[in-house]
């Protein structure tokens, strides 16, 4: 468990207005939590980048990154960065999050990508909470992940191949019918 405490100092003497971020892993759960006291706006990241060393991270075969609400009290702004291997930036944003919800944002229409980003080596993965001046912003998040494209069922494949063949053996069945 990790805890920042960000404190505000008013002629060298804290105050005790704070936001705190609280990254908490465990093997069974990982929670990301975020609270502002009262009167206190802030703007927190959390950066996933190998400490620095740049992850090298492939996402070619992914379409989204999933987000849990847990619980959140007021309205902020969620932000993800995606940075490639060359500094080349994609970036999407929500706000109105409801608590016990997944958020996904989707590569292909929540994301802006600046020209040449490369999905094949990306470096840097940032969560931004930003309070959109909003004053004592509480929430907590769960289950960052990477989101695969959906795979219809094969029950599903399967009709769709018997529709096609019974569409061509009528189809042939008329074509025979009209030459004789």
């Amino acid at each position: 468990s990790r805890l920042l405490t960000l404190e505000s100092v008013s002629n060298g003497v804290p105050e005790t207005l704070r936001s705190n971020l609280n990254v908490l892993t465990t093997p069974s759960m990982s929670l990301l939590s975020w609270s502002n006291d009262t009167f206190v706006q802030s703007i927190a990241t959390v950066d996933w980048d190998a400490n620095g060393a740049g992850l090298n991270a492939d996402l070619t075969g992914f379409d989204s990154i999933d987000l849990e609400v847990i619980s959140i009290d007021l309205d902020a702004v969620v932000t993800w960065t995606l940075t490639d291997n060359n500094g080349i930036t994609g970036t999407a944003s929500a706000t109105n999050l409801s608590p016990n919800t997944i958020v996904d944002f989707s590569f292909a229409t929540d994301f802006t990508f600046d020209p040449g980003f490369n999905f094949n080596e990306v470096d840097k993965v940032s969560l931004i909470l930003d309070s959109n001046e909003v004053d004592a912003v509480d929430a907590s998040f769960d289950l960052v992940s990477f989101g695969m494209p959906e795979v219809p069922e094969p029950s599903t494949v399967l009709g769709i191949l018997g529709i096609t063949v019974l569409g061509r053996s009528l189809k042939r069945k008329n074509k025979d019918d009209q030459e004789e």
